[in-house]
């Protein structure tokens, strides 16, 4: 049967910008183009990638502060979306209390964009009270809060541990130390400290001039009086003496690093901290009881030494101890100076679509926060109204075809030895998949392992402040839980639903393709074959090459590294054969340095292969729909050419200067214009599809091939 091409689809959902496909035959097409397409006097034989993507570009400018404006982050907001109207239905799911708890931060967080600066002055002050039992440097009237906190002390009754636990608490470390937990080696880890804040004036003299009115300016924010700039002043020397010392300092000799120590050692190295009471404390919160078997080591000896000596001097001064603990609370709140001081977003779309008096208003910002937050409560309510099982089994298919097809590809490659052969086609046969999502109970375990959900019952509508704090402190938390637990896996936050992504993991051998990549340009339920091949069915055989690239062919099925004797025979012959792509790729702007580097080349190859073995499954499959009749027909030509047109408008991008600059230097992917131009000017059945001449720019007589 024949295959109906979907014409000028655009769903409401969708803000990508759909360009409508061809209805005429190869031979005419280019003429008759200006009839069904706005980009008609772009010729696709000329520039591809313009063609598709042109009239996109028009619609769409990079937004104030980004770097760039793509199809795959339009996606990405259509997501941010899709998860607000799950927390701004007021009427779904009311019972769960966990989705209640959730709908309980974002409007804290949306709400926090109108306060006041009095308003969140008390938030502020209200933590601070929490974790510091108070601040000298505030005027003790404004500490005067209805809410209950821990009584007002004095800074001569805190101990080092006092000053430093609440920000071990959310970040982990602190100006002296910090901690990690090696289960592997059964280990408590004392490594260098860290600042969560104000790094820039560890550098120079100018640099910390420059900070320092920063840090003044934050600290009037909070409430502190200008009279007590002197106050400040010291606090920010020490910190700048700290830091320095941190990252400048002499370092240990080498047989000083990971040195394991005894506790009584430990206590003589820096005595000035109550070891005992620090771990007995951190385990309590973490839950696990038997850490007196562990034993200790320290990342840099010296370095902590040195350290706690200036830590020494500081308390041997009338006011030591109160600098240093005022610098604690000005690191301690300058990490949550995000949740302080940004401002929501507005979102005309999102208030246009439904009532914001009924319903909290959109914030990308609260969004991705939750996402970063409750990962695992969004996961289960986006699953249940946005993806179906038909969808998860048809991927499932779509996979099996393309692994097919790439199998049956390699065993006909003459470059490929018979064991190389074996090699690639087994390994790729054993490939696992993780489809869209998982099971619902899987959600409801992970929610329960999650800390965040021990301490909901504290999070309140309207104290977002706080309700970072704990967030942060859940965080930390969970990342001391998992290796001791052995919760690294199902706390794995790498194939999230919601983020449309496909990606390949070498040591798992798994292919994983998220639920939200299901939106256009990339798929969509009511999208032809022609087109799901070359949108969904290029990023699966995209994904699948990489197993087999010159990184892939280096480990085995496992993960594990294969013996250097054959992998690297293996990994030269593959290289070879990108020879080709790598002058062709050299020639392309802001691309010449990047095709000699492996990781760009393995993407080349797979963007190159993935396109070949994608269509060479499509082309199977419908012979298989049209009993092996002849495809050379008007509507099969037209429906090719949807296939590469829908692999194109994946691509669409912008870039300013900033952003390009940073592509380059840190993407292994070309930029999307050559991604499409370069894939597709190697493509025999693109320049049939389109009848372009020989040698004109997208159908070059020369052409590489790989896969």
């Amino acid at each position: 049967m024949n295959i109906i091409v979907l014409i000028n689809r655009i769903t409401v959902h969708t803000v990508l910008l759909y360009c409508a496909l061809c209805s005429c035959n190869a031979i005419s097409v280019r003429q008759s183009y200006n009839r069904t397409n706005a980009v008609s006097l772009i010729d696709p034989c000329n520039d591809f990638y313009q063609y598709a993507c042109s009239d996109w570009k028009n619609n769409h400018a990079v937004p104030e502060g980004e770097l760039s404006i793509t199809s795959i982050l339009q996606i990405q907001n259509n997501t941010l979306h899709d998860i607000w109207k799950i927390i701004a239905n007021g009427s779904y799911s009311t019972n769960d209390t966990r989705l209640t708890t959730v709908r309980k931060f974002y409007k804290s967080c949306v709400d926090h964009g109108n306060r006041t600066l009095q308003q969140t002055r008390r938030q502020a002050i209200h933590l601070i009270r929490k974790s510091f039992g108070g601040w000298d440097l505030l005027p003790s009237s404004s500490q005067h809060l209805s809410e209950t906190v821990t009584p007002e002390q004095e800074v001569d009754d805190f101990s080092l541990n006092d000053i430093y636990y609440p920000s071990l608490s959310i970040t982990g470390g602190c100006p002296l130390f910090s901690i990690d937990i090696s289960v592997e080696n059964l280990e408590i880890q004392i490594s260098d400290g860290k600042f969560a804040s104000y790094k820039d004036a560890c550098e120079t003299e100018v640099d910390a001039a420059n900070i320092a009115p920063k840090y003044y300016e934050y600290a009037y924010k909070l409430g502190v009086s200008p009279t007590e700039k002197s106050k400040l002043k010291a606090a920010f020397e020490l910190h700048t003496r700290l830091c320095r010392n941190l990252y400048f300092s002499k370092k240990s000799d080498l047989t000083d690093y990971h040195k394991e120590v005894t506790m009584n050692e430990l206590k003589s190295i820096c005595p000035l901290m109550d070891w005992d009471q620090l771990f007995a404390k951190l385990f309590r919160q973490i839950g696990f009881e038997h850490y007196r078997s562990f034993s200790i080591s320290i990342a840099d000896t010296t370095a902590l030494q040195h350290q706690c000596a200036l830590h020494e001097i500081e308390l041997s001064t009338p006011t030591g101890k109160s600098t240093i603990q005022n610098m604690a609370i000005m690191d301690f709140m300058a990490y949550q100076a995000n949740t302080i001081d940004f401002e929501v977003e507005s979102s005309e779309s999102a208030n246009a679509e439904m009532d914001s008096q009924l319903r909290p208003k959109f914030s990308a910002f609260c969004i991705k926060r939750l996402r970063d937050i409750f990962p695992w409560t969004l996961e289960r309510h986006y699953v249940a109204q946005y993806l179906k099982e038909s969808q998860r089994n048809e991927v499932l298919n779509m996979v099996d075809e393309i692994k097919k097809t790439l199998n049956d590809s390699i065993e006909e490659l003459a470059w490929l030895s018979d064991e190389m052969k074996r090699f690639a086609t087994d390994k790729i046969s054993k490939i696992k998949t993780f489809a869209l999502f998982d099971g619902m109970e899987t959600y409801e375990e992970k929610e329960n392992l999650s800390t965040i959900y021990r301490l909901q019952d504290r999070i309140r509508e309207n104290k977002y402040i706080v309700n970072e704090y704990y967030a942060l402190k859940a965080k930390v938390l969970d990342t001391y839980r998992k290796p001791l637990f052995g919760l690294q896996e199902k706390l794995d936050s790498e194939r999230l639903t919601y983020i449309p992504t496909a990606s390949y993991s070498p040591t798992e051998n798994r292919i994983s393709i998220n639920g939200a990549i299901l939106n256009l340009p990339i798929y969509h339920d009511n999208q032809t074959i022609y087109e799901k091949y070359g949108g969904l069915g290029w990023h699966i055989a995209h994904e699948l090459l990489h197993a087999v690239d010159t990184s892939g062919i280096l480990v085995d099925e496992n993960g594990s590294q294969r013996p250097y004797s054959t992998s690297h025979h293996e990994f030269l012959t593959i290289l070879k054969q990108t020879e080709c792509l790598r002058k062709q790729y050299k020639n392309y702007n802001y691309t010449s340095e990047k095709s000699a580097t492996i990781g760009s080349q393995d993407e080349i190859l797979s963007d190159n292969g993935g396109l070949r073995i994608a269509y060479k499954t499509l082309q199977r499959l419908t012979r298989n729909f049209t009993n092996g009749a002849d495809e050379n027909t008007n509507s099969s030509l037209t429906s090719e050419q949807s296939f590469f047109h829908n692999f194109a408008q994946i691509f669409c991008e912008k870039y300013n200067a900033d952003g390009l600059i940073k592509h380059t230097s840190n993407v292994d992917h070309v930029l999307g214009h050559y991604r499409v131009i370069g894939a597709l000017s190697n493509s025999e059945n693109f320049a049939r599809a389109y009848n372009c001449p020989l040698d004109s720019p997208m159908n070059p007589s020369e052409k590489c091939q790989v896969w």
